[in-house]
């Protein structure tokens, strides 16, 4: 026989000797399917069978589903104990205050208490909390507190949504934990200056805070109180007060300079004097300010990723417009906003185009609140200041002889006619106005009330926004062929003309109270609107809700 053949014949009979044996082996040492679970599997399904109280709707269904693909399988823990990325997620949710972000939404107590747990039970709650705090961290840290109306705090900039789960499906397949959850903070260097000082704020909390002014008195240079050592090391805690910390009760000249660089920073009176506005604003916690700088991130988080390296940026809690410029100020303005029953609200929009000597068709709220009242009391009103009493014909409008007007008669609810001022120096809207059309009828222009601008609190208007340097903005959006000069000539040809910008510019319209200058310089200003505190009572509603459950 073939040497080959014969070894394939011996190779047979050994298989027909063994395979008995393989046999009884192989039925001894089957594993099922469900002898292959553990324990900790076990109390992973009974954990998602009882939920977690809070979560509900889409972020429990991305929860499920992300089990669902594992099989039931945790990622976070094992059997035993916690996996080392679970202790990193574990951490950086607990660490979730350095953004401004409450860490018990994270679940941050029951996470520290769980970490060391060896029991399958406690393993498995341990994974969900760590499954579910990180979806939620990922929502709040890109695009802010999903719970939070965003329109009842009168802001209407779009905001970024994202999907949660894409993050940690990321996660899961093998990407850096850290570097996927630094991409979901906001890029913008304004918040990462807001993150700095909050940290630095907390070091001042942790210490004990700065110290009040306890006596309601006047302190100005060459004032000798007790207060005055108070004062002294307040400014020194905030920065204001430069060299070292001293205890002298005379208030000389370096207090003064800090008092003045106290009040430039708080957007108060530049006077060096601690009077009862500046003594207010001196005795607010850190606590409150750190929450008005929380406030102010979460703002930052409802802004757009990508901010256009040219575009023009309305502070209205500042009473301020910029020019930025890839991320620098250019040049800034100061501006007048809305009224408190007329507020100007936060939006974005592209200034398309400007109308040099503009009418103003005014809106029928102003007609009948601000100026029906006025013609009432002087009838003579709507001659003197070039406003045209318009009613609708059939084509198109007719104008009325306002001394043909019983305006006695008329009332809010009782006013037929529209009312347009002519172009001129009397003109509500000045020589120009900036149109970036929008949903709330708002744009920029000049102003004949050029005093105004003195006042530190300015909120005159009905809505628009009012700037100090009309001419100036306008020769800069309309670029380098033309100059201030040819401006106010064109303005002083008298005819209501329209000029398209040729390189249009986004425009945002943001209310900020708490933000880092260019220079390093952490600024506060007065919650004129009560926007802040309507977002702190919102935040703190959710927190005890959550606290609660």
């Amino acid at each position: 026989m073939h040497y080959l053949s014969l070894l394939v014949v011996r190779g047979c009979a050994l298989l027909a000797l063994l395979l008995p044996l393989c046999q009884i082996s192989w039925a001894g040492n089957y594993v099922t399917e469900s002898e292959l679970r553990t324990g900790l599997d076990d109390a992973l399904e009974s954990e998602l069978a009882s939920g977690i109280p809070e979560v509900s709707g889409e972020m429990w269904r991305d929860l499920n589903r992300f089990y669902d693909s594992r099989s039931g399988a945790p990622f976070w823990v094992a059997t035993g104990g916690v996996e080392r990325m679970g202790e990193q997620l574990a951490l950086l949710l607990i660490g979730a205050s350095e953004h401004g972000l409450d860490n018990e939404r994270y679940h941050a107590a029951q996470l520290e208490q769980l970490l060391g747990s060896e029991d399958d039970q406690a393993l498995a709650r341990l994974e969900l909390l760590l499954t579910h705090g990180l979806l939620r961290f990922v929502v709040d840290l890109h695009s802010g507190r999903p719970e939070i109306d965003r329109k009842a705090q009168d802001w209407f900039i779009e905001r970024t949504d994202i999907e949660p789960l894409d993050y940690l499906r990321r996660v899961s397949r093998g990407e850096s934990l850290q570097s996927v959850l630094d991409e979901l903070a906001p890029p913008h260097p304004r918040y990462r200056d807001l993150q700095i000082a909050h940290t630095h704020y907390q070091m001042i909390a942790d210490d004990g805070g700065w110290p009040r002014l306890q006596a309601m008195v006047t302190l100005e240079r060459g004032k000798q109180h007790s207060d005055v050592s108070r004062l002294r090391r307040r400014l020194y805690l905030s920065g204001d007060l430069n060299g070292i910390d001293n205890s002298s009760n005379q208030f000389d000249e370096a207090l003064t300079q800090a008092v003045i660089r106290f009040q430039q920073r708080h957007g108060l009176k530049e006077d060096g004097v601690v009077g009862p506005r500046t003594r207010e604003v001196l005795n607010v916690p850190v606590e409150l300010r750190m929450q008005q700088i929380r406030l102010n991130m979460e703002r930052w988080r409802w802004m757009p990723r990508q901010l256009e390296e040219y575009h023009l940026q309305v502070n209205l809690a500042d009473f301020s417009l910029q020019l930025i410029d890839d991320d620098r100020p250019q040049f800034g303005m100061k501006v007048i906003i809305g009224k408190n029953y007329s507020e100007t609200p936060a939006f974005s929009g592209t200034v398309r185009y400007l109308v040099a000597n503009p009418f103003w068709h005014v809106p029928r709220r102003l007609a009948v609140e601000n100026l029906l009242p006025k013609q009432k009391q002087d009838k003579n009103y709507f001659t003197e200041k070039g406003i045209r009493v318009l009613q609708r014909a059939a084509f198109g409008s007719e104008e009325i002889d306002p001394a043909e007007v019983d305006w006695m008669e008329l009332s809010r609810n009782n006013f037929p006619y529209r009312l347009r001022q002519d172009p001129g120096v009397k003109n509500s809207l000045g020589r120009i106005k900036f149109i970036f059309p929008n949903e709330h009828a708002i744009y920029l222009h000049d102003t004949p009330a050029q005093g105004l601008f003195e006042k530190g609190v300015r909120t005159f208007s009905g809505g628009c926004i009012r700037v100090a340097e009309p001419i100036k903005l306008a020769s800069y959006l309309l670029g380098d062929e033309w100059s201030g000069e040819q401006v106010l000539d064109l303005i002083g040809e008298k005819e209501t003309r329209r000029l398209n910008l040729s390189n249009r510019i986004p425009i945002y319209i943001i209310y900020m109270t708490a933000w880092v200058d260019e220079q390093g310089v952490m600024q506060f200003r007065n919650d004129v609107y009560g926007r802040d505190q309507r977002l702190a009572q919102q935040l703190q509603g959710l927190d005890k809700l959550y606290s609660d459950l």
